[in-house]
């Protein structure tokens, strides 16, 4: 017993180290974003694409900001998608009319067999004239020179699809305590580098497979970058009409493409671009359930690896030290590395000290979350936007 004790405790720390190792090496590969300009030249039209349902909250700053961008060549389409609030008023207050820069359609009744976001992005692609296709959420704001930092720099690394971490914002408890784990996933956990490299070095390209590839995969829907050459050509959101993480999944199928050599890029974007994603608990609750299921796509197996590997290494140690006896001391400085890590997440993207400091309770609710996205999709399933979806 002993020894799977000790077996135990080595395996929690190699991993605490590997996620150390590897978000220092995504830092070298993953650029933060800092103002700068697009040359006249290459100043192709951009179609941004805003899906809104029910937003009324944010839309005006979001539509606002948007409006007041730089960039010398661009669309603004905004999508009502059936909102039974003042979103279509808010929107037409600003200009937005059925023809023009700034054009806003009235949302489609839902079809059998899709989700609500990829139906909405879907109806946007068709409508969109741009050469590059920006889709971006209603709760983001984006300072001026954002689009044309984001061209610049899809110009210069050829991206096939450039996505955006923006700046979180966070006022109550509840997302204070949850969302900078965000951070800890996509940037201690993900292998931006690997991809990067695999990207810029056919041998390291041809030594994994599209599966492998694939599983290196990420975007946040919050700001994504197309060429609209790529996006046709993987068949836009079409394929992934009946997934709830849809921005993941279409990150996924980009990056199963490096052999073929299409260009995923990870960008920090947190100077540019910022996005409350929640205001409430509730919303929170809600909305990290709709999220926390499927983004395993079915793989039940893997869900509960997954769960229970962050537990084991996040959580499990504070638990287990008032009730340490011999290995008390190691218990002790694997929490010391825990807190570390989050001392360094947080500085780093700016985020909640709160999260930091009661990181126990903030990985015990986000596996509640977890366990409540499978259960309530098993029965009654998951709730978004007032819409009821089941998946597999």
């Amino acid at each position: 017993m002993s020894n799977v004790i000790f077996l135990y405790h080595l395996l929690v720390v190699l991993v605490l180290v590997v996620i150390l190792i590897n978000f220092l090496l995504n830092q070298l590969a993953v650029p933060r974003l800092t103002p700068k300009k697009t040359h006249p030249d290459q100043s192709p039209l951009v179609s941004i694409l805003v899906p809104a349902r029910n937003e009324e909250a944010g839309i005006e700053r979001c539509l606002r900001s948007l409006q007041a961008q730089d960039y010398l060549n661009y669309e603004i389409i905004l999508l009502d998608d059936q909102s039974s609030d003042r979103t279509a008023k808010i929107a037409g207050e600003l200009g937005f009319i059925h023809e023009g820069k700034f054009r806003i359609l009235s949302g489609l009744p839902l079809p059998a067999g899709w989700v609500g976001k990829p139906w909405a992005c879907h109806q946007l692609s068709q409508a969109a004239r741009g050469e590059y296709l920006l889709f971006t959420d209603a709760d983001t704001a984006h300072s001026p020179k954002a689009l044309s930092s984001v061209m610049a720099e899809a110009f210069d690394c050829k991206s096939d699809l450039l996505t955006l971490w923006p700046a979180q914002e966070t006022k109550t408890w509840s997302e204070k305590l949850v969302i900078p784990i965000l951070f800890v996933a996509a940037a201690g956990m993900l292998p931006h580098w690997l991809l990067v490299l695999g990207q810029k070095n056919p041998a390291v390209r041809r030594r994994l497979t599209s599966r492998q590839w694939r599983m290196m995969g990420v975007a946040n829907g919050q700001y994504i970058l197309f060429t609209r050459r790529a996006y046709d050509q993987i068949g836009g959101h079409e394929v992934v009409r009946n997934h709830m993480v849809e921005d993941v999944a279409l990150g996924r199928l980009v990056a199963s493409k490096t052999l073929e050599g299409m260009i995923l890029k990870n960008c920090d974007g947190g100077t540019l671009v910022a996005t409350r994603m929640y205001q409430s608990f509730d919303q929170l609750w809600e909305g990290f359930t709709k999220n926390a299921w499927p983004v395993f796509e079915g793989n039940f197996p893997l869900f509960c690896l997954g769960n229970a590997g962050m537990f084991l290494v996040f959580v499990a140690p504070f638990l287990f030290l008032p009730f340490s006896s011999a290995s008390w001391l190691m218990l002790l400085f694997q929490i010391v590395l825990i807190i570390f890590i989050r001392i360094i997440f947080t500085l780093r993207y700016q985020s909640s000290w709160l999260s930091a400091w009661l990181h126990p309770l903030a990985f015990l609710l986000g596996t509640a979350i977890a366990i409540n996205s499978h259960r309530k999709n098993q029965k009654q399933g998951l709730t978004w936007k007032g819409r009821i979806y089941q998946v597999d």
